[in-house]
């Protein structure tokens, strides 16, 4: 099991990690063996006795995480029996003191053998072997693998069946198909292509449904005053090819101010982007209240799409806001998002023309939910299991 999750979460943090140059190679060798201390941050020293759940990443506003947490009390699951790590600084100290000398004997070790050497493999062995422990003095607790995966969720996921206790796969966002690459115990999902996914797994796994809203008509308008622009997590294009887009975009709406949503996590900060025609929206402010705001939303490659839809908001997607093209996630392709390659030839009247039409709101419909199936249970009976 641990070979097959090193696998897992190698592929993506290689690709990641490769990507950064910093500069010099002393620096680019100092910045890739400081980043293995991080696994002292994601691991939590202390936990509730009480807990019988774990979240992974600290509930930090607006985020996945404390979506996950909101929605299972919603659900009946009391608050004092869910966990999740601490955005606390101190903490963070704390870790790093009290793990950090170990961290550093072991990455000198396998510097002198010369075996895993590679800052990641050292990495995720730590991270490996932090999680390992916590799940083994909190033996009550129920890991929570939420579907956008990172190497941190990889190596949770494999620990907790290495001891023989597979977690609970919580489907995330609506385009989180794909066969699970671990097994699982019990699975939340949100339509049924994640219905779909875990059956492909097993057919003894329990299955909830989560509280998915009916999706509110969408709003149109013969002029859209208010114009949004919403990013991915991965906002990963270069400032430059990003403002470029968004010059294209002011000018279709005419010079109109336009609100931008950044994305929690984003690395872009209200600075990078000094033009007279942006407004950033303040980084405290949910989706849901932006969307009340807003009479039409560009996106690039984000869920977010559907979220807004869901919410009665137009949406208009366009490439070039990031690194992954035009409709990664076929959203336009299956004929429920409205879509134009350039960005230039965006028309208001074939968006108003577009969610005009039954079709559209009915395939949007299909895609969200999760039909009728007797094995899907109500969220709300996780609680008594």
């Amino acid at each position: 099991m641990l070979l097959r999750t090193l696998r897992l979460a190698r592929v993506r943090l290689l690709e990641i990690t490769e990507k950064k140059q910093y500069g010099s190679p002393l620096l680019d060798f100092w910045k890739r063996w400081t980043r293995v201390f991080r696994a002292a941050l994601e691991v939590p020293l202390f936990l509730p006795t009480s807990a019988r759940i774990y979240i992974p990443y600290p509930l930090l506003p607006n985020s996945k995480a404390e979506a996950v947490y909101k929605e299972l009390v919603q659900a009946g699951v009391a608050a004092e029996e869910i966990c999740a790590p601490s955005s606390n600084k101190v903490n963070a100290l704390l870790a790093l003191i009290w793990r950090g000398p170990g961290m550093l004997c072991m990455i000198l070790r396998t510097r002198r053998h010369r075996t895993g050497q590679h800052p990641v493999d050292v990495y995720l062995l730590i991270l490996w072997k932090l999680i390992t422990q916590m799940l083994r003095q909190h033996a009550q607790l129920r890991p929570v693998i939420i579907s956008d995966l990172s190497p941190m969720i990889h190596v949770l996921w494999g620990a907790s069946n290495q001891l023989q206790k597979p977690p609970i796969w919580w489907q995330d966002d609506f385009h989180h198909l794909g066969e699970l690459d671990l097994p699982v115990s019990e699975a939340v999902v949100l339509n049924h292509g994640g219905y779909l996914a875990v059956r492909k797994q097993s057919k003894d796994i329990a299955i909830y449904k989560r509280l998915v809203p009916v999706p509110q008509a969408v709003r149109l308008t013969d002029d859209f005053q208010n114009i949004g622009l919403a990013t991915s997590a991965f906002f990963d294009a270069q400032l430059g090819q990003i403002h470029a887009v968004l010059e294209k975009i002011s000018k279709v709406f005419e010079g109109k101010l336009l609100h931008m949503r950044l994305h929690p996590i984003s690395r872009f900060k209200e600075a990078d982007f000094p033009q007279k025609f942006l407004k950033i929206a303040p980084a405290h402010e949910s989706l849901e209240d932006f969307a009340k705001r807003m009479d039409l939303v560009v996106v690039g490659n984000s869920a977010v799409q559907l979220k807004l839809l869901c919410d009665g908001v137009p949406v208009c997607h366009v490439p070039g806001l990031d690194v992954d093209g035009y409709d990664l996630y076929k959203y336009v392709q299956m004929g429920f998002v409205y879509g134009e390659l350039k960005v230039e030839l965006i028309d208001v009247a074939r968006i108003i023309q577009h969610y005009s039409n039954s079709d559209a709101q009915q395939k949007l419909l299909d895609y969200i939910q999760t039909r009728s199936t007797s094995d899907v249970l109500p969220l709300v009976e996780f609680k008594s299991r």
